[in-house]
């Protein structure tokens, strides 16, 4: 039985998933982290060129809880399980809708790559505001068949070919 990933474990799958990193090639520009900006420097034989780029710092977020909502459906003669996963991402800030699909498909590239779903539904928290009772404070997302959590019975768990990613974004 596969258990659903959380916390490190898809930080390591996620380096399992994607190989190893490479060295650097002579004469193309590198990213470098320098302090708390980003910086882009490439070595000459005289000089160095350092330029920072405008883009904020990348959202940090931290899985919460992960909770299996798997459920089974008849499928002729037989019950065939139909993989569902919830999960609750705790974010350092606000996102813009663009950062919201950047993680939430950073996060379905780690989840997908150790084992086959038919839908993942993220639900984003802002520091100290999860209330009982009450939904995400920063958004959500589902990564399901045309977008719709509801209809992960109509694909086989691993056939991506019809889902999309549909994002709530509260900003």
């Amino acid at each position: 039985m596969k258990m659903p990933l959380s916390g490190i474990s898809l930080l390591l799958l996620w380096v399992g998933c994607h190989g190893q990193v490479k060295e650097p090639i002579k004469g193309v520009p590198s990213a470098h982290l320098d302090s708390a900006n980003y910086s882009i420097s490439e070595s000459m034989p005289d000089q160095a060129v350092s330029v920072p780029l405008i883009e904020p710092k990348r959202v940090r977020y931290s899985i919460a809880e992960t909770k299996d909502v798997s459920f089974g459906e008849w499928r002729g003669s037989t019950v065939e399980k139909i993989v569902r996963f919830s999960y609750r991402i705790r974010v350092t800030r606000a996102m813009s809708e663009d950062e919201m699909r950047n993680m939430a498909m950073d996060l379905v590239t780690i989840i997908t790559c150790n084992q086959s779903v038919n839908a993942l539904a993220f639900a984003f928290y802002l520091p100290d505001s999860e209330l009982p009772g009450w939904g995400p404070t920063a958004g959500r997302a589902e990564w399901a068949p045309y977008g719709e959590w509801v209809r992960a019975d109509n694909v086989r768990a691993g056939d991506y070919s019809r889902h999309q990613l549909r994002i709530w974004n509260y900003k």
